[in-house]
């Protein structure tokens, strides 16, 4: 008799360890599918607008829906030609950072911390980004969007970040002169143009120095300066 009852207890502690174990994963799937919707709205662009009727212009074709991966249809991500103007994401950055505004880089983007960084509604990864990166990322976007660098001067034209670092999220790695005059030049070319009319010596793109890096003048995220004037200070030279 003393068994029997055992047994009844047991199979009664058996069936609510098996009752416990069938409710938590149904009450966390719950738990995740909300928390899916919640980030869904906040990477969507209905979270600020109701819909894209007033944002767009006449000539823009009818647009279904206003989540991003339905705007990446037709816009790629990232073309293989660099160079070309990329009107759609420059014209993102500059509505969403230019103040008043001033929106949150992950308003748009997906963020895994040390994993990747990339676009809502799409399988793009623009690299592994820290705390920090994201940090100096917005930093940089917003300088080249509110004030008169080169990058701002190369985004008011359609020219994004891509254009001159390529895959290189961060911009770490210095800007080769093949880059530069692949649109500004060819280097003949420029130095025609620069050719000083009194002192035909003092042309900035053809130095006594050899080939020396667009970038020494041409800063893209700080002031720009004529780097002949640390040593030639009495000279007449300005940056266009």
């Amino acid at each position: 008799m003393k068994s029997k009852w055992l047994m009844i207890l047991f199979s009664l502690l058996l069936i609510e360890i098996v009752g416990m174990c069938l409710v938590v994963p149904t009450e966390s799937a719950k738990a995740k599918k909300e928390m899916g919707k919640t980030v869904e709205k906040q990477k969507s662009c209905s979270a600020c607008h109701d819909d894209f009727t007033n944002i767009l212009s006449a000539k823009h074709p009818p647009v279904k829906g206003n989540f991003l991966r339905v705007c990446m249809k037709c816009h790629a991500v990232q073309g293989k030609d660099m160079v070309k103007p990329n009107e759609f994401a420059a014209q993102l950055h500059r509505g969403h950072l230019k103040n008043p505004m001033n929106a949150d880089c992950l308003d748009c983007h997906t963020w895994q911390p040390g994993r990747s960084f990339g676009l809502a509604g799409t399988t793009v990864t623009y690299g592994a980004l820290s705390q920090e990166d994201l940090a100096l990322i917005k930093k940089i976007f917003s300088s080249a969007v509110e004030l008169d660098y080169l990058d701002a001067r190369h985004v008011s034209k359609d020219i994004t970040c891509a254009a001159c670092h390529g895959k290189d999220i961060l911009g770490e790695s210095a800007v080769e002169n093949s880059t530069c005059v692949g649109c500004h030049g060819p280097l003949e070319e420029l130095i025609t143009k620069t050719a000083p009319q009194d002192f035909p010596d003092r042309n900035p793109h053809k130095s006594h120095l050899g080939e020396i890096n667009c970038t020494v003048c041409h800063t893209g995220h700080v002031k720009s300066k004529v780097y002949c004037l640390e040593c030639h200070p009495k000279f007449a030279m300005t940056l266009p």
